[in-house]
């Protein structure tokens, strides 16, 4: 049996739901004039972002690069090690996975193809 929720005249599975409702929750969260605040990339596309390194301590704990605009991405796992320090200022140049889902559910995974330490806090 599958289930199915209706959304705006259409059929969801339950993966589709729970982006759903994490949209509207990030969208109520995080935005305060516009509704709703996503990031939209082209598919394969590489984008280039400069933020400042976290660690989020959810579930078993992820990276993330917060831009100065304040969208967060969560860093995919495998990234350098050099990158991965906590407060460190860097400009990231990767693809967005819209094809992965993780636990800990911050923001879009964020591959990372190469990047540049600009500094530290």
């Amino acid at each position: 049996m599958t289930y199915r929720k209706q959304f705006s005249g259409h059929d969801m599975t339950p993966v589709q739901t729970r982006h759903i409702a994490s949209l509207r929750l990030l969208s109520a969260k995080f935005c305060y004039a516009n509704p709703i605040n996503l990031v939209i990339v082209e598919k394969n596309m590489s984008i280039t972002v400069k933020g400042t390194i976290e660690r989020r301590d959810i579930g078993v704990g992820a990276w993330a690069l917060v831009t100065e605009e304040g969208t967060t991405y969560e860093i995919m796992r495998g990234a350098d090690k050099k990158l991965l320090q906590s407060g460190q200022k860097a400009e990231i140049t990767g693809k967005v996975r819209e094809d992965i889902m993780t636990t800990a559910m911050i923001g879009p995974v964020l591959e990372v193809n190469s990047f540049n330490i600009i500094g530290s806090e």
